[in-house]
């Protein structure tokens, strides 16, 4: 647990912070403001301007979701034979963090498990999208990580696609901008009309439209 102060001197939400350190576990009433990390919690704490800020680490509890029904899995070569997947330790590291939606305009949940990413629909918690990380051999600070498949809903009642490309798109979307920050925009929707903005819209929401 990281609690940094932005503004002031180091006391002055010291109350806030031990009000907000109770709330998430009772072990943590005698937490000093001074006390840089705990590893048992990924939770990170910004208070600023009188407000409070959380970023953590999004589990299987922090949003509504359910399993996918009917699994297809789709073999990245076989459908982009010149794509490989490969991440280094700090965007594996990345990866993890997954992703809490915060407003009705971010579409999906994302959390980490075990070595999987699940992709979750953030209204219908519906998930559509499932990939196992493979950690490659090598020591552990240059050691490699692959995705090289992964498994999408094909339950045409929960999604209506049976197109493995664009499920492809999709997916590289939600890894590359979605948990890692990398803009592929550009490379996935070069021609964009009115009814293609909607229906990225639809898919993505802020993800795809938002200048961060």
């Amino acid at each position: 647990m990281i609690v940094t102060l932005e503004n002031g001197e180091e006391g002055c939400y010291f109350a806030q912070c031990l009000e907000l350190l109770d709330a998430i576990n009772e072990n943590f009433k005698q937490a000093s403001i001074l006390v840089k990390e705990f590893n048992e919690v990924e939770l990170k704490v910004v208070i600023y301007k009188g407000e409070m800020k959380m970023e953590e680490r999004a589990t299987k509890n922090s949003w509504k979701n359910s399993p996918i029904n009917i699994k297809k899995a789709i073999s990245i070569s076989e459908i982009a034979p010149d794509l490989s997947l490969e991440f280094s330790v700090e965007q594996y590291n990345q990866l993890q963090k997954g992703l809490i939606p915060e407003a009705m305009e971010d579409k999906w949940f994302i959390y980490f498990e075990n070595d999987w990413l699940f992709f979750h629909r953030s209204w219908t918690g519906h998930c559509i999208y499932q990939a196992h990380i493979l950690k490659e051999k090598g020591d552990q600070e240059d050691r490699e990580y692959k995705i090289k498949e992964f498994l999408v809903e094909r339950d045409k009642e929960i999604y209506n696609n049976d197109d493995d490309m664009l499920d492809l798109n999709n997916f590289l979307m939600l890894i590359f901008r979605g948990l890692l920050g990398i803009d592929i925009r550009g490379i996935l929707a070069k021609n964009i009309d009115e009814n293609s903005a909607l229906q990225l819209w639809s898919l993505f929401g802020r993800m795809f439209f938002s200048e961060e």
